[in-house]
């Protein structure tokens, strides 16, 4: 403050660094502008939920944790978006077959489970085909042109395999 004998001091009001720091208090006439350093968002663990301003902080927010086993990453992530998890497809026991594994950025593909011809009338060589292994929800229907010889006809055992009978 001035006296009679002095003059009043003045500081020259401080400046935030334009795209490093935002101002936490507004300058006075007898108090200085403040500034903090912009949050810096963990681009590996988080994204950023609000973009910072001149006087508002960097927000950021944890990403979504895909459950490998029962997920996969349907959407990437980017720095501004989180990534989005999707439901694994689940075949159906005895109907459809896992044709191809999921990844972490892509659906199981399930597949109708074959029917085997037992009469021959859809088979290449027209031999009727015996069920040797059953559909499940990995593998699919193992089918099996009749082995046996000389006229000699199969009987499918149930569930799967088969004999030759005269």
């Amino acid at each position: 403050a001035p006296t009679r004998t002095s003059d009043r001091i003045c500081e020259g009001i401080a400046t935030c660094l334009v795209g490093s720091e935002f101002e936490t208090k507004i300058p006075t006439l007898t108090s200085d502008r403040e500034c903090t350093m912009y949050t810096r968002c963990n681009l590996d663990t988080e994204y950023i939920t609000k973009q910072p301003t001149l006087t508002s902080n960097r927000e950021c927010a944890a990403l979504t944790m895909c459950s490998t086993d029962m997920e996969y990453e349907s959407v990437a992530k980017t720095d501004s978006s989180d990534r989005e998890c999707t439901e694994l497809t689940m075949c159906t026991e005895s109907k459809t077959y896992q044709s191809t594994a999921p990844t972490v950025t892509s659906d199981r593909v399930c597949s109708p489970c074959s029917i085997c011809d037992r009469n021959g009338t859809t088979t290449a060589s027209g031999i009727p085909e015996v069920i040797t292994g059953l559909c499940s929800s990995l593998k699919n229907t193992q089918c099996l042109e009749c082995p046996c010889k000389n006229g000699v006809s199969c009987t499918q055992q149930s569930p799967f395999g088969y004999s030759c009978d005269c």
